[in-house]
């Protein structure tokens, strides 16, 4: 994959000044979290992937709104997955009925 330059390059560095400007208060987003999204995310970071809050959880935060749902992104593969959810006693978001997509 090339560097990011030009046009997109700034662009990137004006919506991350923009985000730092946000002043959001970590400890009242971290309070949104339930027990079972802190599941979620220490089963990824146990195996070493990363996992960032993303969406409209973010969106209503921001606005003040309490977030109808936690949204994750992560550098793990459906099948690393479905083996790390599975090792640890949790049902794959499959037969939860949830989605999940990669990519």
């Amino acid at each position: 994959m090339p560097p990011v330059t030009g046009d997109w390059l700034y662009k990137y560095r004006m919506l991350t000044e923009k985000v730092k400007n946000l002043n959001i208060d970590e400890k009242k987003f971290e309070q949104l979290f339930t027990p079972e999204v802190h599941s979620v995310a220490d089963v990824l970071r146990k195996y070493g992937f990363d996992a960032r809050v993303v969406g409209g959880a973010v969106r209503d935060f921001i606005r003040g709104q309490d977030p109808r749902d936690i949204d994750f992104a992560t550098d793990a593969d459906p099948s690393e997955l479905i083996y790390m959810f599975n090792m640890h006693g949790r049902h794959t978001p499959r037969r939860q009925g949830h989605r999940a997509r990669y990519g």
